[in-house]
């Protein structure tokens, strides 16, 4: 039996529209919120058109579930439901039939993420030759939001497999992951999903899937250097035999190196001073010049989860590298994004302000402003006179 990644399921309760303008299913006494999936777009706008001319409606759905992590761990976990489709006479075969409301089909990696208590099912994208050709031209950032997995807290009492713990203590610990695929019941009192029946058995070999991290790129353009650095080796070495045999000269050129070192972040400034009759002289090192440390982060996408606070105020969270940044900005601040969404096909916004106070896995933006900027594609090259001429 050929496995593979899948985490979809069945919701039926009361839908309703919230204060914002978006969607929401009751399940017991709780209200998750709902989004769209792209590719099932006209589901969405079918279901919300019939919302917003009766109100309240009961459905039956088909939902992708969708849990976010907050850079506070003293947070909660957030789960959501993107809609697939509702239950018709036309879509009411396969996964309607043979499963009940709040019953979900989990095929993922079984593991704890740290710090969170609560063990998972990881659940990636599924590799394909069309998807790779797709993804091989994106660009970093890009690349690492497609690669993303989703990580959906399991209860699963007297598990056949224990979930897989990494420990940063034991460097030769074995990186036995468990792919397990199950029937698991969603618990709106615990926020989730409690293990029901094994699908298929628990195998430590896992489908192809994607898997992508920031610092890839830089590994890889560094392979091409090593060559280079081998030859300036040789030469590093031959010029230092001669130094030992020549008599020792001052040096005139010194370096100057400070790091400021944050738990996940490091930051080197580097420099040299050049050779001048002038001694050189560092007892001003002691007294550094004042500064203003600026952040500045680019995106080009809508931000998927936005919370609404106090007075209109909305809250996001943008993923850079390994930090995680939440910016808090004013409606008005804010519409620039939902300008550049509703008018730009292509667009990119500068989000800027000062390093905030630090959240585990990145920091608050403190007093950030938003530009947003239309992008138009490049124009193709044109060929050169002389090559149009060779074409001919």
């Amino acid at each position: 039996m050929d496995i593979f990644f899948s985490a979809v399921g069945i919701l039926q309760g009361d839908i309703e529209q919230t204060q914002d303008n978006k969607l929401g299913i009751k399940i017991g006494d709780k209200s998750y919120p709902l989004f769209p999936t792209p590719r099932y777009r006209k589901s969405w706008d079918t279901l919300k058109g019939e919302i917003s001319h009766l109100g309240v409606v009961s459905k039956k759905l088909l939902v992708y579930p969708k849990c976010i992590y907050f850079s506070d761990h003293k947070k909660p976990y957030r789960i959501s439901f993107n809609i697939v489709c509702h239950h018709t006479e036309e879509s009411g075969k396969g996964i309607f039939t043979s499963f009940n409301p709040c019953e979900f089909q989990l095929f993922g990696l079984w593991k704890f993420i740290s710090p969170y208590p609560t063990p998972v099912i990881s659940v990636f994208k599924n590799y394909s030759d069309e998807r790779y050709a797709k993804f091989k031209d994106l660009e970093p950032q890009l690349k690492a939001k497609y690669a993303r997995g989703l990580h959906l807290p399991l209860l699963w009492k007297d598990a056949l497999v224990p979930p897989f713990r990494f420990d940063p203590q034991d460097k030769q610990q074995k990186k036995e992951i468990y792919f397990v695929g199950l029937k698991a019941k969603f618990n709106s009192q615990l926020d989730a999903f409690e293990f029901d029946s094994l699908l298929v058995p628990p195998t430590l070999e896992h489908p192809r899937h994607f898997r992508y991290k920031m610092n890839q790129e830089k590994k890889n353009s560094t392979k091409g250097k090593k060559g280079k650095s081998k030859d300036k080796s040789k030469a590093s070495e031959e010029n230092t035999s001669k130094q030992e045999n020549s008599p020792k000269q001052e040096n005139n050129n010194p370096k100057i190196e400070k790091s400021i070192t944050t738990d996940d972040t490091k930051i080197s400034v580097r420099g040299a001073c050049r050779a001048s009759s002038i001694p050189f002289d560092n007892s001003h090192l002691d007294m550094p010049v004042s500064g203003k440390l600026e952040v500045t982060i680019k995106i080009n996408e809508f931000p998927d989860d936005v919370q609404t606070l106090e007075n209109g105020w909305k809250s996001f969270q943008v993923e850079c590298d390994t930090q995680v940044v939440t910016v808090t900005v004013k409606p008005k601040m804010f519409k620039k994004l939902e300008h550049a969404r509703d008018n730009y096909p292509m667009w990119v916004a500068a989000i800027a302000g000062k390093i905030g106070e630090e959240q585990p896995n990145g920091f608050i933006l403190d007093s950030p402003s938003i530009q947003a900027f239309e992008r138009k594609p490049k124009e193709p090259k044109q060929p050169k006179q002389s090559e149009a001429v060779a074409a001919q």
